[in-house]
């Protein structure tokens, strides 16, 4: 076999990124300057052109002020050199920050990840997102981790969201979300079969037994989800909860993992795992309280057993073909 020809470097599309990221940074400065806020060295001594296609910063003191200046220097660029992560970890961007940042996922940036974790950004910041989340069709990841979103944040993100049909992955963990807001997130994203989220994270919200239900109720109408973490949700051992589980669970044709840890689901709640596992083999990953001692070990080994199974179905599609 004759060996691949190598692809030819255009010296001209690696001028034109120079300059192009050149011009970011001496942007980003006199944004900076005309503000009033100091420039961050994360960004004013980027040193590579390809760093800047994941942007992320942690811990330091953006502000709502520094994340206008970085949102006006970003929108400089040409497509030529796109962000295509966008990460902002505990830097302070609150509501006023969140609503500039929020103009970034419009289409032409062309950003498909982004991470406001721990920014303090409550239902404002959450609205204005959402509402950029209505026509965005290049996002394929959100996380706003760690924010005070409440019930308010979550259903303004979901009204954006319940015209999305590109969001593959949501990540909103211990953001304040009780269960009105579950009531929302289930009706105008899971059940919404105009969505196709395959990732949904809600760990560490206090949903309660009726938030949990209302997500699993929503599973019924759901053909996409594959990966569920409502772990510390507070479901409890509730019949209300552990019956909504059972029957989502039973049929569900895509989900293959979901994470019930550090909920108290009981001796009940443990079997009615065991009783449904076994039904639906998909099913390949299951986290629950280890404290369930015999029942902990009995479902993780009926998880693997589908996950063996699986491999076993797949082994046999490849031998037929």
């Amino acid at each position: 076999m004759a060996p691949k020809k190598k692809k030819k470097v255009d010296d001209g599309a690696d001028e034109e990124i120079a300059k192009n990221f050149a011009k970011f940074k001496l942007e980003y400065t006199r944004q900076c300057q005309e503000l009033g806020v100091d420039p961050l060295d994360a960004f004013a001594k980027i040193s590579s052109a390809d760093r800047i296609r994941e942007m992320a910063v942690a811990g330091q003191p953006v502000g709502p002020v520094g994340a206008g200046a970085l949102v006006t220097a970003v929108q400089c660029m040409e497509p030529i050199l796109n962000v295509k992560k966008f990460t902002l970890y505990k830097c302070d961007v609150r509501d006023q920050g969140a609503f500039k940042l929020a103009t970034l996922l419009f289409n032409q940036y062309g950003i498909e990840e982004c991470e406001l974790l721990e920014n303090d950004i409550g239902w404002e910041g959450a609205n204005s997102i959402g509402l950029s989340l209505k026509a965005n069709m290049c996002l394929k990841s959100l996380s706003l981790d760690y924010n005070p979103l409440g019930d308010e944040g979550i259903a303004a993100l979901a009204d954006g969201l319940r015209w999305n049909c590109f969001l593959e992955n949501l990540s909103v963990s211990y953001c304040g979300i009780g269960c009105y807001g579950a009531g929302a997130l289930a009706q105008d994203v899971i059940a919404n079969e105009y969505c196709k989220l395959t990732g949904l994270d809600l760990r560490g919200n206090e949903l309660g037994p009726d938030g949990v239900a209302a997500i699993a109720d929503s599973l019924k109408a759901n053909l996409t989800l594959i990966s569920l973490n409502l772990a510390d949700t507070g479901m409890g051992n509730s019949s209300v909860s552990r019956e909504a589980v059972r029957e989502a669970l039973q049929k569900h044709p895509t989900l293959t993992s979901l994470d019930l840890n550090l909920n108290a689901i009981g001796v009940e709640g443990g079997q009615m795992l065991l009783d449904v596992l076994p039904r639906n083999t998909n099913i390949t990953k299951c986290g629950v309280f280890e404290r369930l001692g015999e029942l902990y070990v009995k479902i993780q080994e009926q998880v693997d057993e589908n996950a063996k199974s699986k491999k076993k179905k797949k082994k046999g599609k490849k031998k037929k073909k």
